[in-house]
């Protein structure tokens, strides 16, 4: 078993851009008695609608619910969301830009995702949720 952990001061960080693996056994040596483990409950089905763009350094509630909603849609690692836009978020919604980039990119005149949950982004998750 493995933890990911996303740090939040930058990217471009250690060997996986601003995350970390570390395995249970580890932790357990290095942190006894500091660190106790909590089971993983899935979200609930995200009903809501989006009206606040969104870009890597956010923090919030948006966040959270974006992050669930990317995850709800198999966008997002299965993985505990954050209330923090970084790194993780970002690619998430790399992925869902180009997933959609017909409805999302083309009409924009982009051809590369911009990992910012903006105005299109946002009318296609909505559509979605």
């Amino acid at each position: 078993k493995y933890i990911v952990i996303e740090d939040s001061w930058g990217s471009n960080i250690g060997q996986f851009d601003d995350r970390r693996l570390l395995s249970e056994e580890f932790i357990k040596t290095r942190c006894t008695g500091g660190l106790f483990f909590l089971p993983y409950t899935p979200p609930s089905p995200i009903h809501h609608v989006f009206t606040q763009t969104l870009k890597r350094g956010d923090t919030g509630e948006e966040v959270l619910l974006l992050q669930n909603a990317l995850k709800q849609l198999k966008f997002f690692p299965d993985m505990a969301t954050t209330k923090f836009y970084g790194a993780i978020t970002e690619q998430a919604v790399n992925k869902f830009q180009l997933a959609y980039k017909d409805e999302i990119l083309t009409p924009l005149g982009l051809n590369a995702p911009t990992g910012r949950f903006g105005n299109a982004t946002m009318k296609k998750l909505n559509s979605l949720i």
